[in-house]
């Protein structure tokens, strides 16, 4: 038969049952699934749902900080999983056994290790199921764990930044609504005391160029997009408020909703 030498890197012929090192088929799958699963960070896990006896592999108990003679079943299991996420992977659990459904599990919680300290595990699993006295019940429930603490703190700092992020322009939205608010009076105030028809109109000018910089700063503070605007819908906006201060005046806006730059 034809396999590799993998200390040539060529195929040779030979024969594997003299080999000490690769005797079978199933020896070099079974090394290689091994490979795999320490290069992958995956640990295997086996459950007999009968009896609530668990296996766990030498990676495995790592993940979760236990002794490697730790005997372990299922109510060691739930000890090890933080108090507020034990009913809900509990639950995942006894649904993968029901006969009724895909036999599929799929879970992600908290371990409390002994130390104290806390490391977020995904784990993946299906239940087996053979006819017993007519009825279709779980056998066996085979499954694979993974640390996915490090996934879970980068979602947290990502999040952590997003909240940051919001109340960083809630603030600078309240800022610049209040000061463009203080000149629009303060220009209103000027206006009123200016005899000069054409001084207080380059005032009222200036008090809606104003009022135009604070609609848009309101809409760019809406939007989630805030390098382009709509630019229909702005300006049917800008229109209906310049409609409200001269109700003497009709305007009526047609428009497609193109979206600019803001710059």
């Amino acid at each position: 038969r034809w396999r590799i030498d993998w200390a040539r890197r060529r195929p040779y012929r030979g024969s594997m049952a003299s080999d000490p090192l690769l005797k079978t088929d199933a020896f070099l799958t079974e090394e290689l699934l091994k490979l795999a699963l320490e290069s992958s960070g995956v640990a295997i896990w086996q459950m007999e749902p009968a009896t609530e006896a668990i296996a766990w592999t030498a990676s495995c108990k790592r993940i979760f900080g236990v002794p490697l003679d730790q005997e372990i079943d299922y109510a060691f299991f739930l000890s090890c999983l933080h108090p507020d996420d034990r009913d809900a992977t509990d639950a995942a659990v006894r649904q993968a056994f029901d006969p009724a459904g895909s036999g599929d599990y799929d879970a992600e919680y908290r371990a409390v290790l002994p130390d104290g300290s806390i490391r977020w595990i995904a784990a993946r699993g299906r239940a087996l199921f053979a006819d017993a006295g007519g009825r279709r019940e779980a056998v066996r429930f085979i499954g694979t764990v993974r640390d996915i603490t490090g996934r879970k703190d980068a979602e947290a700092s990502l999040q952590a930044a997003v909240e940051e992020k919001q109340m960083l322009l809630l603030e600078v939205n309240h800022r610049v609504k209040n000061s463009l608010q203080l000149v629009s009076s303060l220009l209103r105030l000027q206006a009123r005391r200016i005899a000069d028809p054409e001084l207080r109109h380059q005032l009222e000018d200036a008090m809606t160029r104003i009022s135009a910089i604070a609609h848009v700063h309101q809409r760019l503070y809406r939007d989630q997009d805030v390098k382009r605007i709509d630019f229909g819908a702005f300006l049917a906006e800008l229109c209906a408020d310049l409609q409200s201060a001269t109700p003497q005046c009709s305007v009526q806006v047609e428009s497609p909703h193109i979206r600019v730059p803001t710059d």
